[in-house]
């Protein structure tokens, strides 16, 4: 059991005021309506209104969810003066019955159910003895009429036989009818059973909290009778949120692309979020606050005959200074609005009330559409592709990072051509974003002078000599833009020497910075080919293996 008790300063007066002035317990029905949720967790806050009368009471909230934290629980008391905070997340006494009018409703349905289920199982089972009754019936007269002690009289005899006789007829159309009766109410029973199931399924799709909780005491004092706004405030680790985009690309005349943002929001608190006022933020709480340090690097020169150990810096700071970082401050809480972007993240606040049940519902909310004049291209690269792929380069012109997520989808003129993870572009940043292959761009890379086996490699121990060819054929009835892209080796070594040439020569040489990668930036007509020469040359000293 874990009990937290916060216990403000409490006046001398207020301590010698009359005992009568002290009510009974007073229990509050309070709910989650305001929910911020960040990447990981969620704060929540319960907002209500209680009437109190004169003097100090206790005030319950016994529903909060279980597992929350104590320290991370915030509760301001307007009208009243708070005193002290008691929690209590187990053992605790009996409480008044908290279901809502729907949830009552569906365990009446239930019963009900429940109820006409059991009277046909009880009507069935009548049946059921009547068959046994007149199976034992039959079976009496049966056995009467083999007796040993039957009379002999003629008459007598006849007059039993048509006894026997009437009897089991009636005996066997009783328990025909019996069995009839059982067939009917059998096919009834399977209807009665989908009825109990169902009125089952709705409980349990209400019944989604957890039937744990933790219980609330607040002691608090009123100078006179009067409404006191109660506000709980607390934080939650099982919610998440996280970006869902659908990029949609139009390739008209005037090329467009739509990112259309959502987000999906799922909570397994333990409560329900039901109608609430949400808000998505991008900051993470539980992430790092402060930067991190850093120390001075020590570096020393020692003898090589006689190394020592070296010590890292950190660690020699570790055992000198006597200097511990500052604690990090109290974070405040982010202000409300609709995408700000002068604060520590942006926040989305819905204008409609929003439910997310606890385990049960990943909510999907539609966030805004923002539109891009994209640079529509292809991009080839033949050594590892035999097609070209339809690109799209965009600026972030938004003031607003966009946000990563696993879950972009792309679309083409409507159609879906592929999902994929979408990194984080900030404002100002380009960014080029992929919409699937492009059939009718077709690749090839061959190495020529194919001699002796060689396949296109002229060797001898220390030289490399290599001839490739690159073809990029458009096929279809448009025109294309292709930024082809390539490479030759490169070294950091000056005894391996290599040299190469191209024709075309490349628009740009070790593109975005990286060594050796080439880009051709080209123009394909309907039925056109492109194609382009590549030759390197490799030398090194004899006794050396190239890797």
């Amino acid at each position: 059991m874990r009990i937290a008790i916060l216990a403000p300063v409490v006046s001398i007066c207020a301590l010698l005021g009359p005992l009568a002035l002290w009510a009974d317990t007073l229990t509050i029905d309070s709910a989650p309506d305001t929910v911020t949720v960040y990447p990981r967790g969620a704060q929540v806050t319960r907002t209500t209104t209680v009437t109190l009368p004169q003097g100090t009471h206790d005030l319950v909230l016994p529903d909060l969810p279980q597992y929350v934290d104590p320290a991370r629980i915030s509760v301001k008391l307007a009208g009243a003066q708070l005193q002290s905070v008691s929690f209590r997340d187990r053992n605790q006494p009996p409480g008044p019955d908290q279901d809502t009018a729907e949830i009552t409703a569906a365990r009446d349905a239930l019963k009900a159910a429940e109820t006409t289920l059991n009277a046909l199982d009880d009507r069935i089972a009548l049946a059921q003895v009547a068959v046994q009754a007149a199976k034992a019936q039959t079976d009496f007269l049966t056995a009467l009429g083999t007796s040993d002690a039957l009379p002999t009289d003629v008459g007598t005899l006849r007059d039993l036989s048509q006894m026997i006789g009437d009897q089991t007829l009636v005996a066997g159309q009783a328990a025909g009818q019996a069995r009839t009766s059982i067939r009917t109410l059998m096919e009834e029973r399977a209807d009665r059973v989908e009825d109990v199931q169902d009125a089952q399924a709705a409980l349990d799709a209400l019944l989604t909290a957890d039937q744990d909780h933790t219980r609330l005491t607040l002691t608090a004092t009123a100078a006179a009778a009067g409404d006191a706004t109660l506000e709980v405030s607390y934080q939650v680790n099982d919610a998440a949120w996280y970006p869902v985009y659908n990029l949609r690309l139009t390739t008209d005349d005037a090329p467009a692309l739509e990112l259309e943002r959502g987000a999906a929001v799922a909570q397994s608190s333990g409560e329900n979020w039901g109608g609430v006022t949400l808000t998505l933020a991008t900051v993470q709480p539980s992430g790092q606050t402060w930067p991190s340090e850093i120390y001075s690097e020590l570096r020393r020169i020692e003898d090589p005959a006689t190394p020592k150990a070296r010590v890292s810096s950190e660690a020699v700071m570790g055992a000198t200074a006597d200097i511990a970082p500052p604690a990090p401050a109290a974070m405040e809480e982010p202000a409300v609005a609709i995408a700000m972007l002068d604060g520590p993240s942006v926040q989305y606040v819905f204008s409609q009330p929003v439910s997310v049940a606890n385990g049960a519902d990943e909510v999907r909310i539609a966030l805004d559409k923002i539109g891009f004049a994209p640079d529509v291209y292809a991009r080839a690269v033949p050594l590892r592709d035999s097609v070209a792929y339809r690109m799209a380069r965009i600026t972030n012109t938004t003031q607003e990072q966009l946000l990563g997520t696993q879950y972009a989808t792309a679309f083409v003129d409507g159609q879906m051509v592929g999902q994929f993870g979408f990194d984080p572009v900030a404002p100002g940043e380009e960014v080029d974003i992929a919409f699937g292959p492009i059939e009718t761009l077709r690749l090839n890379r061959v190495r020529l002078n194919r001699n002796e086996g060689d396949r296109g490699i002229i060797s001898r121990s220390s030289e490399i000599a290599e001839t490739t060819r690159i073809d990029v054929e458009n096929t279809g009835t448009m025109p294309w833009r292709v930024e082809l892209f390539d490479r030759v080796p490169v070294t950091q070594q000056e005894d391996l020497n290599i040299d190469w040439a191209s024709q075309p020569a490349p628009t740009v040489t070790d593109h975005d910075d990286r060594k050796g990668i080439l880009m051709w930036d080209m123009n394909l007509a309907p039925g056109d080919e492109s194609n382009v020469t590549l030759n390197v040359d490799m030398n090194w000293p004899e006794g050396k293996v190239l890797r």
